[in-house]
């Protein structure tokens, strides 16, 4: 394993285990997500931990799945399956 995917490897149990801070701490403070088509998901880790603390909250049942995973040095790209039941959502409006 390369600490690339380590550092990966830790978010994900972070997020299965719903330890908001835990996920959170694998992001820098001026983070932002955007989707592959550049629309913005969450603006900065405030809006990170409103949305992912919410899905956490909300979906008891929630898993992650890695189908496959592709590394090379400081890249790790995982095509995964987010699966829940829940009554909010992590997408922002």
């Amino acid at each position: 394993m390369s600490m690339a995917t380590d550092v990966v490897d830790a978010q994900i149990e972070a997020y299965r285990a719903r330890d908001i801070e835990r996920f959170l701490s694998h992001y820098a403070d001026d983070a932002s997500v955007v989707l592959f088509d550049g629309t913005p998901m969450s603006a900065d880790k405030q809006t990170m931990r409103q949305q992912y603390g919410k899905l956490f909250a909300d979906g008891p049942d929630l898993r992650l799945t890695i189908a496959n995973r592709m590394s090379a040095g400081e890249f790790v790209v995982d095509e995964n399956t987010f699966a829940a039941s829940t009554s909010g959502t992590c997408r922002p409006k």
